[in-house]
């Protein structure tokens, strides 16, 4: 009846029917592959969740070097923020006496949950250094002057005294030579040396102002490009025997300008090289009130499980000075210590040789903590060690420094210089962004190491000193400015880290870290044999 309305034929009506069963079977047989697919893929992801419940993790080992990207800031950051909340937790600071063990505690439990590591701590005593009565630096004559904060600063282990008196002698150059001493005219009324800053540690200037002058009081002045006095230390552990003081630049220039007799230009500071008495009408009073405490830190360690007996040791000190929470000095530095560390497990990478991750105690009190990690090393162990030391990696006005092989000592020279060359070699030919040399100038716990014979490296973004124009060039940034203007301050905060620098540096920390964990003569390699 259908074929009779419509006046199709039987045969063409059966060719449009077939076209329509053809039409529909196709999409069921669509239907059918796509549930299939689904099916199958959902067994195999059972069958790999299977198999990642027998094996801790996965081996990529052998994949190339492509580890250093699974370093990213995005986590660093985490572990900054945390920092950042433990310091709000004690006085806004991470210090040993601070928030320093929460620190501690936060680190080593992320450990333990997030890696599977041989974790342990090292115990130790510290000489802490105090302050028991408020220092004094006050001009007397010609006209009465009480100092500030700004223009004085108590050095750490500074002697007590109380000295008054109008003979003050500029020391020529930085005073780091007897020779910038040898004018000098012996008195009998106590002497106060002023000092320029650099050159040499505050202790040799000190020692040299006891032994030529018999100092009673030693004033070093802040560089001319600087606002403020200086923090620092005369000594580690011992208190110096007369009070040392650091001083603004504007200080001494004052001093300068009363010394009229010797200065034909008020405005104008004596030429570095001179040497002599200030005026006699210019009297200065010094007092300072200090001690020592004892105090109970530790070092931590994460030691991975495979390994020679060759030791990488990679380093960060974790803790901060009393005045700032230390969020890039050296927070930055211990966060990607931290996400090396739980990456390098999580992509099953076997070392050749051990690799043990560090974090200091007591770095900003003198190097402390990795000085007594150093100390308790025999003969054996110190050969069969090099450090890589990470310290501030996001300065806000950065630039990105490679520590200077070239510069240690002959002894232990060609292995540093090889540390030094897998740093450049992965910035100019891995990731080609510019480096520069960064001075080995003891600042830092690497020094424990290169101090003890042990071959050491590791990066940097600038503390307390100037870019240059040169710099302002190649990094950005601005020139003739702290490269990190909130060092050891209150607002060194996540907000004061430049993650782009921190990224960068993080990545080329992993990349080096990876190849020298998988060499096989390790040693071989550093002597460049």
């Amino acid at each position: 009846k259908k074929l009779q309305r419509s006046g199709n034929s039987s045969a063409s009506y059966w060719k449009k029917m077939q076209r329509k069963r053809c039409t529909r079977a196709g999409f069921a047989g669509f239907i059918a592959i796509f549930i299939s697919t689904i099916l199958i893929g959902f067994t195999v992801s059972i069958l790999c969740i299977g198999m990642l419940s027998v094996f801790d993790v996965i081996d990529f080992s052998q994949e190339g070097n492509e580890f250093y990207q699974t370093v990213t800031v995005q986590d660093i950051s985490i572990h900054l923020k945390a920092f950042e909340e433990i310091a709000h937790q004690f006085d806004n600071s991470r210090s040993v006496e601070n928030g320093f063990n929460a620190s501690l505690a936060y680190v080593r439990d992320y450990l333990l949950e997030n890696a599977d590591y041989n974790v342990w701590q090292q115990h130790f005593t510290i000489n802490k250094f105090v302050i028991s009565t408020p220092t004094e630096l006050e001009q007397i004559t010609p006209t009465e002057i009480k100092y500030s904060e700004a223009d004085v600063d108590t050095l750490d282990f500074s002697g007590s005294g109380d000295v008054e008196t109008n003979k003050i002698y500029k020391v020529a150059n930085h005073g780091c030579q007897a020779s910038d001493y040898n004018e000098f005219t012996e008195t009998e009324e106590p002497v106060i040396a002023l000092i320029s800053r650099g050159t040499c540690d505050h202790e040799d200037k000190v020692d040299l102002a006891i032994s030529k002058l018999n100092a009673s009081a030693v004033l070093i002045y802040n560089y001319d490009n600087t606002l403020t006095a200086f923090t620092g230390r005369v000594s580690k552990t011992t208190l110096s025997p007369i009070p040392v003081l650091s001083t603004s630049y504007s200080f001494a220039q004052q001093l300068f300008s009363i010394s009229n007799d010797y200065i034909q230009n008020k405005t104008d500071i004596p030429e570095e090289s001179s040497q002599f008495f200030l005026n006699e009408n210019l009297t200065l009073h010094v007092f300072t009130d200090t001690t020592i405490d004892i105090v109970y830190t530790s070092n931590l360690f994460a030691d991975t499980k495979h390994g020679s007996d060759f030791i990488i040791v990679q380093g960060t000190h974790l803790d901060s000075v009393p005045e700032g929470p230390g969020i890039n000095d050296n927070g930055s530095g211990s966060a990607t210590n931290l996400v090396i560390a739980t990456q390098f497990y999580k992509r099953g990478i076997k070392p050749k040789n051990k690799i043990r991750f560090a974090w200091w105690g007591a770095e900003e009190l003198g190097l402390l903590g990795s000085a007594y990690y150093v100390s308790q090393l025999n003969e054996t162990e110190k050969q069969n060690t090099l450090n890589i030391n990470y310290d501030m990696l996001g300065s806000s006005n950065f630039f990105r420094g490679v520590l200077n092989g070239y510069e240690a000592d002959e002894a232990i020279r060609t292995q540093c210089i090889q540390i030094t060359e897998m740093f450049y070699d992965y910035f100019k030919n891995v990731v080609d962004i510019p480096v520069k040399n960064a001075t080995l100038n003891g600042r830092s716990d690497f020094a424990s190491f290169l101090d003890a014979g042990i071959p050491a490296g590791g990066l940097k973004t600038g503390a307390n000193s100037i870019k240059t124009e040169e710099e302002r060039e190649i990094f950005g940034g601005y020139a003739n400015a702290q490269h990190d203007t909130c060092y050891h301050a209150p607002c060194d905060t996540f907000e004061n880290v430049n993650l782009s620098a921190l990224s960068d540096l993080a990545k080329g920390a992993a990349y080096v870290l990876k190849k020298l964990a998988l060499k096989k003569d390790i040693k071989k390699f550093l002597s460049n044999n």
